[in-house]
């Protein structure tokens, strides 16, 4: 029964979920416009160890029973299953892997951060729809932004008007695309800020604010 359970789960995890989070990413892209910059976020770091010390284990799974299989293994008494069970045992746990190595290609998507032409994506996970949505804080809804650096990463808290009510989100940005971003934005705001007023961000303010730890 417990061993039916496994190859359930295998055929399950490679056959439904995997093909589900491969499509939900690929669709979560696909509405992201005009992408001219990203970065891999900080936790994505754990996520990728994770992952591979489970498919490793995965890999050796596969390879132990397959090796049992075909009789590579001699005078090792502590597992023993017959040939066909160590057969549907070492194709389960390839499956399980290849499964595991699709999820893990498909959430890349969610543990980067996107910046458009049109402004900055911001990434909500939705417990009650089982989806993580996506906002656009565009640059000309940017009212006001401040930085607090605390090396790895700069977080930069931004305040924009959304139906008459000032809301802030804040984006963590590490240090070895700091110099980039900073310059993206300030490009970003020059713009907005020559349609707007016909005049130019001033990089002064820009410096103040960088000296300037927020809590």
């Amino acid at each position: 029964m417990l061993l039916y359970f496994f190859h359930l789960t295998a055929f399950f995890l490679c056959f439904l979920i995997a093909p589900l989070v491969a499509y939900f990413s690929f669709t979560f892209k696909k509405r992201l416009n005009k992408l001219i910059f990203s970065w891999k976020k900080s936790h994505h770091v754990l996520i990728t160890i994770s992952f591979f010390v489970v498919n490793f284990l995965l890999f050796i799974g596969a390879v132990f029973f397959f090796a049992n299989y075909f009789g590579n293994i001699q005078g090792f008494n502590l597992i023993q299953f017959d040939e066909e069970t160590d057969f549907y045992l070492a194709f389960d746990f390839t499956l399980i892997l290849i499964a595991n190595f699709v999820i893990y290609l498909s959430s890349i998507n969610y543990f980067t951060q996107f910046i458009s032409t049109e402004g900055i994506y911001f990434q909500n996970i939705e417990p009650k729809k089982f989806s993580i949505e996506e906002k656009l804080l565009k640059w000309d809804q940017i009212q006001d932004y401040y930085v607090h650096s605390d090396y790895p990463s700069t977080e930069f808290k931004f305040l924009f008007l959304e139906n008459n009510k000032q809301y802030s989100l804040t984006l963590k940005v590490p240090f070895y695309v700091l110099p980039k971003f900073k310059q993206l934005l300030e490009n970003k705001m020059n713009e907005v800020l020559i349609k707007k007023y016909n005049k130019k961000y001033p990089k002064q303010s820009l410096t103040s604010l960088e000296e300037t730890t927020y809590d």
